[in-house]
């Protein structure tokens, strides 16, 4: 009977992994990203972060915004968070593709801004960094976004663990 009890137990946990990362895919998205600024006095420069949304909201049609529930990003030895925006930071899509982000700050020298990218194509259209600094030097940056499976990392585990499961099961019968 305890036997029992502890296969159904164990099942149930890695039946539940396996439905939660499913239901992870239409939830929370994380992003990271880097870059570094390739003109202006800041030459050189790196900057990086994270940020987090819920995809729950979108139509996958036309222009879309999200606000970002979580973001942090490093530069210049300061951390930046949504608190620190000059408005409230958004995720953006066209037709549900990932464009970039909209965040900026005027409240630190020199200023600066995460950018989206339009959406229309092109060689040039990519999400980037501007800044300006109190002297007037402004300059550009890089921007790469890379996404994190977290639902991936959900369903692998959920699939491992039934699997593990199986061979348990297999071995006391």
């Amino acid at each position: 009977m305890l036997k029992t009890v502890k296969t159904a137990s164990i099942a149930g946990v890695f039946a539940t992994l396996l439905m939660m990362s499913t239901l992870a895919e239409a939830a929370m998205v994380r992003y990271s990203f880097d870059g570094v600024i390739d003109s202006g006095s800041l030459f050189g420069e790196s900057y990086s972060g994270f940020l987090l949304f819920d995809d729950a909201s979108l139509t996958y049609t036309g222009a879309e915004s999200v606000t970002l529930s979580d973001f942090s990003m490093a530069f210049l030895t300061n951390t930046f968070a949504i608190s620190t925006a000059d408005f409230a930071p958004t995720a953006d899509f066209s037709e549900g593709v990932f464009l970039g982000i909209s965040y900026a700050v005027s409240s630190f020298d020199p200023q600066f801004a995460l950018i989206a990218s339009s959406g229309l194509g092109g060689a040039f259209d990519r999400p980037y960094f501007s800044y300006t600094t109190l002297l007037g030097d402004s300059g550009f940056g890089t921007l790469q976004f890379v996404p994190e499976p977290i639902s991936m990392a959900l369903y692998t585990l959920g699939l491992a663990g039934m699997g593990l499961f199986r061979r348990y099961r297999q071995l006391t019968v």
